[in-house]
């Protein structure tokens, strides 16, 4: 590995470990639940609603790999089981979280996103 791409793994390693420190400083003090991932809000009949566009998408990408349709159809799929996750997740806060917690948590989010996704995209524009 040479030196450029070892100090872009560590970028990446670094954006992901902020990432992960924030997540773990809010869930020391909140409790998720998400209806969807659980089964207590949706039947079986339901979930299968949600995934039947991904399954579609990547049964028309399996038939007809060149053309852009399934591809649009697999990511509504995705997007639909993004939004129900969203949609049926609820937080308990166990605690109340100060200000000081709430700005370092979304700090640590905000910077390690960026330094992410600047790893991943931005550097790989540079090499084409």
């Amino acid at each position: 590995m040479n030196k450029k791409a070892r100090n872009e793994f560590i970028w990446l390693i670094a954006g992901l470990l902020m990432i992960i420190v924030a997540t773990a400083l809010f869930l020391a003090k909140a409790q998720i639940k998400c209806g969807l991932v659980e089964g207590n809000a949706y039947t079986w009949w339901q979930r299968c609603i949600v995934l039947l566009p991904l399954f579609a998408g990547i049964i028309l990408m399996i038939t007809n790999p060149h053309k852009p349709v399934p591809k649009l159809v697999a990511g509504i799929g995705v997007l639909v089981i993004i939004v129900m996750i969203i949609i049926s997740t609820t937080i308990v806060l166990k605690e109340r979280i100060s200000a000081i917690r709430w700005i370092i948590c979304i700090l640590l989010w905000l910077i390690g996103s960026f330094i992410c996704v600047a790893t991943l995209v931005l550097n790989s524009r540079k090499r084409k």
